[in-house]
């Protein structure tokens, strides 16, 4: 009775395989254990099999595979910093447009201040010396 024929496909890049299933067995170049986790057939290519943080500097060229661990950087720290740049700029146009706008309203009484005719309560000028609005003294 013949057996069945199997093909054996590669085992990934980077990672080491027994030999069984459908891998073709790959052991780890010289100084690096293969770590696997249990019931698994491939594993990692590692210095330790206690590594908890980096893998080996072991590159495959062909597939980018570095074995290197990529750390992905958030973002928050630069949007943090940049609400409270907008809060300080926000802060600073509202006290110096509150400012102007109290300064303008100032000078407005001002201009408007004189002297008013005490019977019929007509504004007067510098110069008048008798009401516009009543014909009395001033």
């Amino acid at each position: 009775k013949c057996k069945p024929r199997t093909e054996y496909i590669n085992c990934p890049p980077g990672k080491c395989c027994d030999g069984g299933d459908s891998y073709k067995p790959r052991s780890c170049s010289s100084g690096l254990t293969c770590c696997k986790s249990s019931n698994s057939l491939i594993g990692e290519c590692k210095l330790s099999c206690e590594e908890t943080k980096e893998y080996s500097k072991q590159e495959d060229s062909s597939s980018g595979i570095t074995g290197n661990v990529v750390k992905k950087t958030s973002n928050s720290g630069m949007i943090i910093g940049f609400l409270i740049l907008l809060g300080i700029v926000g802060a600073i146009y509202y006290f110096k447009t509150k400012a102007s706008i109290e300064e303008s309203v100032e000078d407005e009484i001002n201009e408007n201040s004189g002297t008013f005719c005490e019977t019929c309560g007509a504004q007067l000028t510098d110069n008048d010396k008798f009401c516009t609005g009543c014909g009395n003294k001033v």
